[in-house]
């Protein structure tokens, strides 16, 4: 979060950029036919996870403003308790 708090003065920047960021490559995808999205995102679970989290919540929710009706966008997210190789 230091890194990123060179870059924003406040969280709620840095949400709308991300939020425009994810908007922009949905968009992109449903241009050239996708009708549905599958993103993943893992939830914390310590108090500064839970920041986090809340956080790529905001994201979320922004992102998927004024998206096309008939595309699917789902979230699948994760606790970072099963391992995988």
């Amino acid at each position: 979060m230091r890194a990123l708090n060179r870059v924003y003065q406040s969280d709620t920047e840095m949400v709308h950029d991300l939020a425009a960021a994810y908007h922009q490559i949905m968009s992109d995808l449903y241009r050239v036919g996708a009708r549905t999205i599958q993103l993943n995102r893992q939830g914390l679970g310590s108090q500064q996870g839970r920041s986090i989290t809340e956080l790529g919540t905001q994201v979320s929710r922004e992102a998927v403003r004024d998206l096309p009706a008939d595309l699917c966008v789902q979230w699948h997210v994760t606790h970072g308790t099963c391992y995988s190789a």
